[in-house]
């Protein structure tokens, strides 16, 4: 990583093709409906807490997480 800042970034896209020409999603209805449902999930979970409902089970330790995500930091154990 430089230790300047970046003047510009720059991105190069190849192998475009046409939207028609790409092969159909396989899971397409699946992620349609989880789509629609997510807004829904969200305002369950913020009213009765996280992880009051999900698209499937939760393992326990997930469940039992309480810590906050680290953006300048790595957390210590005893913040877990």
């Amino acid at each position: 990583m430089p230790r300047t800042k970046p003047l510009s970034i720059g991105v190069v896209l190849l192998d475009l093709v046409p939207a028609g020409h790409h092969q159909p999603d396989l899971f397409a209805s699946a992620n349609e409906r989880r789509q629609k449902l997510s807004p829904l999930i969200d305002r369950i979970n913020d009213r009765y807490g996280r992880c009051s409902i999900g698209f499937g089970l939760f393992p326990s330790d997930v469940r039992a997480f309480k810590g906050h995500a680290a953006f300048h930091r790595v957390p210590e154990s005893w913040e877990f």
